[in-house]
Formats: C-alpha cells, sequence, structure tokens
C-alpha cells in the first residue's frame, strides 16, 4: 500500500472509530448541560481544569452565567480586598492568569544550549536552561447562555519565551530568542439565544485562538509541558477575523468563519482564508461529561505573500476524545495539511524554489488522574513533513512522551493552583536526521501557577 493510501486509512479508521462510540452512547438522554459558548469555541477539547483560570475539562467549559460567583485565584481576592471583586462580578468581569517556567535536559542527541534542541518548540527549547516560557493575564466578560441577548469579549496578554511563537505576523513583530510580549486575543463577542438556554448564535470578531488540534497555546491547559509535534509544526495557534457559531445544544455546535490566514494579524495578501467545522457530543455521560466527543476542522486559503491566491493552503484536522471512566481518558489528533507553490521547499527536482507540498500526522494521549495531587499522561505521535516546508527536514518524525501533573496542595487556598509537571522524552526519524545518535532523549519538567 502506498503512502496515500495509509495516510486515507488512519483518517477513515479514526472517523469510523469516533463515529462508532457516538452511536453507541446515544442510549441515554440526560438533560442538557448549560455551557458558557465563548469557552467553547475557543478551549475545544482541553484537558481538565479545576477552575475557569485555565477553561473547562475535555471540550466541557465552565457552565455558570457570566454575573454568577465562580472559583477564582489571588488576582480576584486582591481586587475583592479592596473593593473592586464585587463591582467586577456584577458586571460579568473577571482577571485571571498564569506564570509558568521550565527546563529541559537533553540525555542524548546533538542539541545544545546554541543550537537549541531539534523539532522542539515550546518547552526550553535550548537544554539545560532555565525559562519563564509563560506569563499570561485575561481579562474577559463570558456571555451567559441564559440571556436573548448577551455581549462578550476577552483580551489575553503574553509575557516569555513562547511569545515568539505564537505571535502574528503585522502585531509586535519584533522577535527574539528571549522573553517577548505578544498579544494572543482580542476579541468581542455575540450572543443571540434561540431556544433553551445553550442554544443560540456565537458570533466572534477579532484576535483569537484556533479552533483545530488537541494541545492549546496556554499551559495549564495541556496535560504535558513539551507539546508536540501536531501543535507546533501541523497547526494555526491563532487567527484574526470573523467565526459564527451555532450551538445545537451546549455540547454540539457547527461553525463557519472567514479569517486572514494562519498566525496572520495584517493580512500578507488579497485572498481570505475560509474555516468550517463541528463538533459532536454523545447523550451519554462519563461522570459529568459526554463520554465521547469528535470535533472537525478544516481551513483553507492563501498563505503566501502576493495578490489573488498564492500559496493555498489547506488543512484537515479530527480531534477525537472518549472517556473510558471518570478517571481515565483518551484523545486521537489526526492532521493533513496541503499547500501549493512552496518557496523553498527542500528536494524539489522539478522547478527550483518551488513546489507543492503535503504534511500529515497523528497524535494519541492517554491521561489518567489518580486523585487531587497525582495524574498521569502518555503521549505517542508520528508526523510526516514530505519536503521539509514546516520543519526544515525532510522526512518522518515519532516521539514518545510520559509525564506526570503534581498538585502538592489542592486543599490550599494560595498554593492549590500549583502544579509541578516532570516528563521524559524520546524523538526520533526514519532516516536519523536530525537526531544525530538515531534518537534524542530529554528529560524536563516546568512549575505553573494559576492565579
Amino acid at each position: 500500500m502506498n503512502g496515500r493510501g495509509i495516510r486515507s486509512g488512519l483518517s477513515v479508521l479514526v472517523l469510523l472509530l469516533a463515529i462508532r462510540g457516538l452511536r453507541e452512547t446515544r442510549a441515554a438522554d440526560p438533560e442538557g448541560i448549560r455551557l458558557d459558548p465563548a469557552r467553547l469555541v475557543s478551549d475545544t477539547l482541553e484537558p481538565a481544569a479545576a477552575d475557569p483560570l485555565v477553561g473547562g475539562e475535555q471540550g466541557i467549559p465552565e457552565t455558570q452565567p457570566a454575573s454568577a460567583d465562580w472559583p477564582r485565584g489571588l488576582m480576584m481576592d486582591g481586587l475583592d480586598a479592596i473593593g473592586l471583586g464585587r463591582p467586577m462580578r456584577d458586571l460579568g468581569l473577571r482577571i485571571y492568569g498564569h506564570v509558568e517556567a521550565g527546563m529541559t535536559f537533553e540525555l542524548t542527541g546533538p542539541g545544545d544550549k546554541n543550537t537549541g534542541l531539534p523539532l522542539r518548540g515550546f518547552d526550553s527549547r535550548r537544554p539545560q536552561n532555565l525559562r519563564l516560557n509563560q506569563f499570561m493575564l485575561s481579562l474577559d466578560r463570558p456571555v451567559d447562555t441564559s440571556k436573548s441577548f448577551d455581549v462578550g469579549g476577552t483580551f489575553t496578554f503574553l509575557y516569555g519565551t513562547d511569545a515568539r511563537l505564537t505571535h502574528s505576523f503585522g502585531l509586535l513583530d519584533t522577535q527574539n530568542h528571549e522573553a517577548q510580549p505578544d498579544i494572543l486575543q482580542g476579541y468581542g463577542e455575540l450572543w443571540f439565544k434561540t431556544g433553551d438556554a445553550g442554544q443560540g448564535l456565537d458570533v466572534i470578531f477579532g484576535k483569537w485562538f484556533t479552533p483545530a488540534g488537541f494541545e492549546v497555546a496556554a499551559a495549564p491547559a495541556n496535560y504535558l509541558y513539551s507539546r508536540g509535534y501536531l501543535f507546533t509544526f501541523a497547526q494555526p495557534v491563532t487567527h484574526t477575523g470573523l467565526k459564527l457559531t451555532y450551538f445545537f445544544d451546549p455540547v454540539n455546535y457547527a461553525y463557519f468563519g472567514v479569517v486572514r490566514g494562519w498566525d496572520v494579524f495584517d493580512d500578507n495578501n488579497d485572498g481570505a482564508t475560509l474555516m468550517g467545522g463541528f463538533q459532536l457530543s454523545s447523550k451519554q455521560l462519563m461522570g459529568d461529561n459526554p463520554r465521547s466527543q469528535l470535533a472537525v476542522n478544516v481551513i483553507a486559503g492563501p498563505e503566501q505573500t502576493g495578490e489573488g491566491w498564492p500559496g493555498n493552503r489547506v488543512l484537515v484536522d479530527v480531534v477525537w476524545t472518549w472517556r473510558w471512566t471518570e478517571k481515565l481518558t483518551q484523545h486521537i489528533n489526526a492532521d493533513y495539511g496541503f499547500q501549493n507553490d512552496v518557496p523553498e521547499a527542500l528536494g524539489n527536482r522539478d522547478v527550483p524554489g518551488v513546489r507543492d507540498s503535503a504534511w500529515y500526522g497523528l497524535g494519541y494521549w492517554l491521561n489518567y488522574t489518580f486523585n487531587d495531587y497525582l495524574s498521569a499522561t502518555g503521549r505517542a505521535e508520528w508526523f510526516t513533513d514530505n519536503h521539509g516546508v514546516r520543519t526544515g527536514y525532510r522526512g518522518t518524525f515519532f516521539e514518545l512522551t510520559t509525564g506526570l501533573s503534581i498538585t502538592p496542595f489542592p486543599n490550599d487556598r494560595i498554593l492549590k493552583n500549583l502544579s509541578i509537571r516532570p516528563e521524559i522524552r524520546a524523538d526520533w526519524s526514519a532516516n536519523d536526521a536530525p537526531f544525530a545518535e538515531s534518537c534524542q532523549m530529554t528529560a524536563g519538567f516546568d512549575v505553573v501557577y494559576r492565579f
């Protein structure tokens, strides 16, 4: 079987397994769950979070109307102490954030403090070097889905070494290898209720996180310190434009968007990028969450600089979540990307400097929560970059990562939002490059505090 047949077979297998899971779990019909659509749209299928400082459980954000109280961190406690907390909550406003610092140690491989670790981005890319990855601060007003009409919005600021990787062209363009600022999100939101609470049209306009992929930009919303190949190379981080999402109920929706492209704030061509997708959730619950969820995203449009539709790029992204038990959850993310007229593509023998190219991959996450103190995660990924247009290396790459998330003080008012995440990771490729010793082994950790 050729490479295209293998890719098609894997994609069909993922879809069939997901649809089968959805069919098998539609026997029960519990009452709907009231959710915050703004969080659902921007944080689809995230790992679990104890409070809205991060977002909801996988695809299941917090359910409170904007005017209600919510679990909060030191930021809101401090505002309460000076008399500003209650007025903010009366307006439906909240402010929250987190700080993340981490270090990666090279065990085997070609990386060093000067060249960095190949195919690594969002952890400490240069080994044996402690980094401030993220200081993130958000101010938002979630829309209240129980109202016939409501207005909201979100502004998210980032400072740290991750900012050069989340950066959008045309906004804070000065980049370096050290900590720097970035405006991750800045959008307004309109809610139009059409039926029961949670059913209606959600409109967002501005700059917002992509709905594609399983892993996300905000560090606490991921299981592991390091990001996988799919998030780092296969998917965008943000879009700037307009998105319309219709919620059939709080956990099933379809959306359509018109944006400027992948990680672009100031459009570099005259062609719009179109995107659309949906999420399906089983009616049967596992705990408080749907047992099975399937999200499909398609993004297509020009990405090269020029007039018209230069360098048309297409991404098909599928994410499936299955909750075996309340403690054991798996996620599968499959991506296929294609771009026309790629400049400087490696291995081009027909037209020097320009060619069509594709990339594709599959990721698997398995998470087990032991108790309030400890959870464990395993991640396995396969990623192919045919002509090096995404990674800088032609070939097929693999990685295995296992890690823990430790919450030392889950019952302490101040320290309950502190987590420590150690991990061990192995990267290798089918043709050894860029790993001089065939396999790159690293150990790393980060410390995250949400406030």
